[in-house]
């Protein structure tokens, strides 16, 4: 595949002034902006974005749109700088139809990317690896993989000097979709492969490199003729060898899962569970580096409502797991399944620490977020998309938090932010969780007192604390926070 530079793109100067208008003059501090919007230029989008990376406190995100006059799904890489500005946009130069799945930071000049391309003469899919060069924006490709029918790259990491791949396909003896899982070493430039057939369908989307190097787990879902789904993880070694397999059979639908480790040693797949579509809670399974299983729940983390986690999470620390997907509210369409992008912290029992769930659009809208990343800062960028359904299309949106998931609406309330601390409070008034966030993850201790100066609650935070007022009579206190000698103090109002 030839070279191709970024082209001219004549909305940059007008999309300059979007993002500006978007985000606010008072863009100040570059890593700390926090904003939503669309992607400029964004038409009629199949994926909206779909996938994206941070690198040098820039990000890069990639999507997909329809071309209304060819009909074919064009992929595009916008380069936004930290506070959102669009710094440039490059158009894949495939003259048919495109699917970026996943994108990686390969060196310090180049992005690693897999890409579905549809080969309109066979009229099946031929995957590809690519290499985006982020200083002339051109495209080579470092494996075409062209096998057998269907086959899929839907995740992949860097690991040394070997690019680890998974997705599905369905060789040409076989019936049903088996997992794929691809090995490409950038010094040797060797490649390897291996479907593993259980006999089932498998639909395999993520990849975890274990912290004692002893391998890779590969998850996701499956089904065995059958129209639910259910969970599904397996562990090979460096080698593609399966070392062990796990398939977790439920009751109703099921859908996931993302892995990660968290805690340490420890293997946590993330999906959704449901009988009744109306009552969809999350599912956490838990099983150690030896598939020992250690915990199978089911956590209904939003009554009366449905919620959607199957999208990537990312472990900040050893006691905090962030987590990106979708949470319904039923009150919006009459009933009908709406999905806001939500955005929520979990600790080592499971118990949520804060969640935010947002709506970018007014109006009959359905708000899904696809891949997500924290950058040196600790803040969270979503990439995802919204579909109208005014006008039954999808637009691509970023959203850019801050590291607890806030956009600069969240914290409301009286005189909850100081300067000289870059301490944050929410929600002023509260009804008995005040979220206490301290910057630079800094420990501190806290003291809440009533109007006549008698202690009610006290303790010590690091990074983010709530703490637990529901036991106290409504009213005025005051919260005095505290970094070794100095102290921070504000009225906070308890009501009912």
């Amino acid at each position: 595949m030839e070279n191709d530079s970024a082209k001219s793109l004549p909305f940059i100067s007008l999309g300059f002034l979007l993002m500006a208008l978007l985000i606010g003059i008072n863009c100040k501090g570059q890593s700390s902006c926090a904003y939503h919007q669309l992607v400029p230029n964004s038409t009629i989008a199949d994926e909206g974005t779909r996938c994206l990376t941070t690198f040098r406190d820039q990000v890069y995100v990639c999507g997909s749109e329809l071309d209304l006059t060819s009909g074919n799904l064009e992929c595009y890489i916008l380069e936004y700088d930290s506070c959102g500005v669009v710094q440039s946009r490059t158009d894949f130069p495939s003259p048919t139809n495109t699917l970026f799945t996943s994108m990686g930071v390969l060196s310090d000049s180049s992005l690693f990317i897999t890409a579905t391309i549809v080969d309109t003469t066979e009229g099946a899919p031929d995957t590809y690896l690519l290499e985006f060069n982020i200083t002339d924006h051109s495209f080579d490709t470092m494996v075409h993989f062209d096998h057998w029918f269907d086959d899929r790259f839907q995740s992949a990491i860097l690991v040394g000097s070997d690019i680890y791949i998974v997705g599905y396909g369905a060789p040409n003896d076989t019936s049903h979709m088996q997992s794929l899982v691809f090995k490409y070493n950038l010094l040797t430039k060797d490649s390897s492969f291996k479907y593993l057939d259980f006999g089932k369908y498998y639909y395999t989307n993520s990849i975890l490199a274990l912290s004692d190097s002893s391998g890779f787990i590969i998850s996701g879902r499956y089904y065995d003729l059958g129209y639910f789904d259910s969970f599904c993880l397996f562990k090979v070694d460096t080698g593609l060898n399966l070392v062990w397999n796990r398939e977790i059979p439920k009751q109703g639908y099921q859908a996931g899962g993302m892995s990660i480790e968290f805690p340490a040693n420890t293997i946590t797949t993330i999906g959704y569970t449901s009988i009744d579509p109306s009552e969809t809670n999350t599912m956490l399974i838990q099983y150690d580096f030896d598939g020992t299983a250690l915990r199978d729940t089911t956590v209904d983390y939003f009554p009366n409502t449905s919620e959607f986690l199957i999208f990537p999470a990312h472990s900040r620390t050893e006691q905090e797991l962030i987590i990106a997907g979708g949470v319904d509210d039923s009150t919006r369409l009459g009933g009908f399944t709406s999905p806001n992008i939500l955005v929520m912290s979990i600790n080592e029992d499971l118990e949520m620490i804060w969640q935010h769930d947002y709506t970018l659009l007014d109006g009959r809208t359905h708000d899904y977020a696809v891949d997500f990343s924290l950058d040196s800062q600790g803040n969270i960028i979503i990439a995802g998309y919204i579909l109208r359904f005014d006008s039954l299309r999808n637009d691509g949106v970023i959203l850019k938090l801050d590291s607890t998931g806030c956009l600069p609406s969240c914290y409301v309330g009286i005189d909850d932010n100081s300067e000289e601390f870059d301490f944050r409070i929410w929600s002023n008034p509260t009804d008995g969780r005040l979220n206490v966030v301290a910057s630079s993850n800094q420990t501190f201790q806290f003291e809440v007192k009533d109007l006549l100066g008698k202690l009610a609650s006290s303790g010590e935070g690091r990074g983010h604390r709530i703490i637990d007022l529901s036991t106290l009579n409504s009213g005025v206190y005051f919260i005095q926070l505290k970094i070794q000698d100095k102290v921070w103090s504000r009225k906070i109002i308890l009501d009912d």
